[in-house]
């Protein structure tokens, strides 16, 4: 009864007087809302001008304020309609608990990954892979529970105390909704602005907080002869795809050989060591191995896209949407290959079952077992019996797809030399001063793991006499990063940096002699290497394909990367950043920006040229 009275008004519902308290509740939860962006901020490694600075500030305070006034638009109608406010407080403290809440979940995901939980991460947050993508010990959950309980009641706290003071506060509301005016024209203008003249130190503000859409004025700077910062990536949301360009033209192999592609998520390339995995590392004296490789991105579905398609990030969506699958499973399927596909994590998070495998039937989705070491116990199981069971009058392609070094998962009783190591990871206490020691020597020791799985699949093709006519590709989706360069990256998705894009590719070609290779190389060859040296195809690799025939390969080239939010340009020891929502910048192999920031015409032109190539004209 007591708390009903103090929360009670005797005003009459429907009055200005009833809902004075939720412009000083929102402005006070403003202060702890500018602080969040102030992390954002920190994360972004911005470059902080006066007038990016004076951006940052109108921005932050701008969109804040709206993302908090709809949340709270609930409890305004209650404090409006109703005497009692008992339900307006709850209602508000719940609604700013819950952004704030996502707030600081998705400014760990920022620092971590440098992109917005968006609607993929959703996705596979609802997916029933999720137990499998997201892995956290139980005092990560206990925690996050002893957070939420201190906000919502923090909420409650001074939503009450604002109540019983509403007759206090001042009545002049349209003084707030002027400030907001005033600064949300700022911001925008100042944006807009920026954009037709390629400011950078702004424009890359862009994708800094979540859910900001600035408004761009690309008109306005080709009038000035400027390139719109944003102009990079108007070709993403294109579809109908023209591809191949031309038919294959394939006379198949004269004498069929088996493939074999295995797969480590996040193995980087400088873990390809005798002491962390022995027997890839004894395999790779007798094969190519390619020293200068990078994926096609930072993330998992990059990397696979590219390792199949030969293409670049940016056509996952159409293949996706058409549900088409690469030239490469045509191939095989075209030249009687039996297919044993066994990936540790579910095929359908990331859509694999829908991309690189939809033309495949009765594929294999799901693996046995609880944690991912299981799993990658089952699958190589699967593929010893597959080769047992399989019709050998026809050629086979195996893919395995291992998931325990992303998932750092090991059984308790496998061997663990790399010491200090943890036994799971906490990734709420990652930040820029953790000790990454026994963060990385977990890893090490899940790829050991993995190690002697693969050990057992390349002695059964010792075994059964199968190593002298399969190809064999050992390499890895994405690396793995673990605060290297010192700025607060961890994991994967986050950069496009050596650590995170940098995998081994060990090439077994029956008749070639072991060799190393120092020319900068990338995913998106195999498939064009693969079309003309086992399947002899006449096509010239442009028709399906941005890479080139991996053996051929020049010295230095340039390479499109991207990850789940944003895209960029690898050359000359340089990467331009396409951010998402506008904004072109140039860092070095240490993400420094350079300090001319000069953007070769050329490369952004390479760059527009293959985001549509495989698009129908219109």
């Amino acid at each position: 009864m007591r708390a009903n009275k103090m929360l009670s008004t005797e005003a009459a519902p429907c009055s200005a007087r009833s809902v004075a308290w939720i412009g000083p509740f929102l402005a006070l939860n403003l202060l702890v809302f500018l602080g969040c962006a102030a992390k954002y901020a920190a994360a972004g490694n911005l470059v902080m001008t006066p007038l990016a600075g004076a951006f940052f500030l109108f921005m932050a305070a701008g969109h804040m304020v709206s993302l908090g006034a709809i949340v709270l638009l609930p409890a305004l109608f209650l404090s409006f309609f109703f005497r009692n406010k008992w339900f307006a407080a709850i209602a508000a403290a719940l609604a700013v608990s819950g952004l704030l809440g996502f707030f600081l979940l998705d400014i760990k995901v920022f620092e971590l990954y440098r992109f917005h939980i968006n609607a993929a991460i959703v996705e596979m947050i609802f997916s029933d892979a999720a137990k499998d993508i997201f892995v956290f010990s139980w005092g990560t959950y206990r925690k996050v529970l002893a957070l939420a309980l201190f906000l919502i009641g923090s909420e409650i706290a001074l939503a009450n105390y604002l109540i019983r003071r509403h007759r206090r506060l001042p009545g002049r509301s349209w003084l707030w909704c002027l400030l907001f005016l005033i600064g949300g024209s700022l911001h925008h203008g100042l944006y807009a602005l920026s954009d037709a003249l390629s400011y950078v130190p702004i424009t890359r503000q862009a994708g800094l907080l979540p859910a900001y859409f600035p408004t761009t004025l690309k008109s306005l700077g080709k009038a000035l002869g400027k390139t719109s910062s944003a102009e990079a990536s108007e070709l993403i949301g294109m579809s109908d795809l023209d591809y191949p360009l031309h038919a294959m033209d394939c006379q198949g192999p004269k004498k069929p050989m088996n493939l074999l592609i295995i797969a480590i998520d996040s193995w980087r390339y400088d873990m390809l060591e005798k002491s962390i995995t022995p027997n890839i590392q004894a395999f790779s004296e007798t094969a190519e191995v390619f020293e200068n490789h990078t994926s096609g991105g930072s993330a998992t579905r990059t990397g696979i896209f590219s390792l199949f398609y030969g293409l670049t990030a940016n056509y996952w969506h159409a293949f996706f949407q058409e549900r088409r699958g690469p030239v490469l499973i045509d191939l095989m399927q075209k030249s009687g290959y039996e297919l044993g596909i066994f990936g540790s994590a579910p095929l359908t998070s990331p859509e694999f079952d829908r991309t690189v495998f939809a033309g495949v039937h009765n594929l294999r989705l799901r693996s046995t077992g609880e944690a991912s070491y299981q799993k990658d116990e089952n699958i190589t199981e699967d593929f010893l019996k597959f080769l047992g069971t399989r019709d050998e009058k026809k050629p086979f392609f195996g893919f395995l797809f291992y998931d325990a070094p992303h998932a750092f998962s090991l059984p308790r009783s496998a061997p663990k030399p790399f010491q200090p190591s943890l036994d799971e990871p906490d990734f709420l206490a990652l930040n820029a001063t953790y000790d990454p020691v026994p963060f990385r020597n977990l890893y090490k020791n899940t790829l050991l793991f993995d190690d002697a799985l693969i050990g057992k699949i390349l002695q059964e093709l010792k075994n059964r006499n199968l190593s002298e006519n399969t190809v064999i590709l050992i390499t890895g989706d994405h690396g793995q990063e673990f605060n290297e360069n010192g700025k607060n990256y961890w994991g994967h998705s986050g950069n496009f940096t050596r650590y995170q894009i940098g995998v081994p590719f060990i090439l077994s070609w029956p008749g070639h002699a072991a060799k190393h290779y120092s020319q900068e190389t990338n995913h998106i060859d195999l498939v064009p290497t693969l079309a003309e040296e086992l399947f002899q195809c006449s096509n010239v690799p442009s028709d399906y394909s941005l890479g080139m025939n991996i053996f051929h390969a020049p010295e230095k080239r340039t390479f499109l990367l991207g990850n789940y939010g944003e895209q960029a340009i690898l050359h000359g020891g340089l990467t331009t950043l396409i951010h998402p929502y506008g904004g072109i910048e140039e860092v070095d192999a240490e993400l420094n920006p350079t300090s001319e920031q000069h953007h070769d015409p050329q490369v952004l032109q390479e760059f527009l040229r293959q985001q549509s190539v495989f698009f129908r004209a219109d």
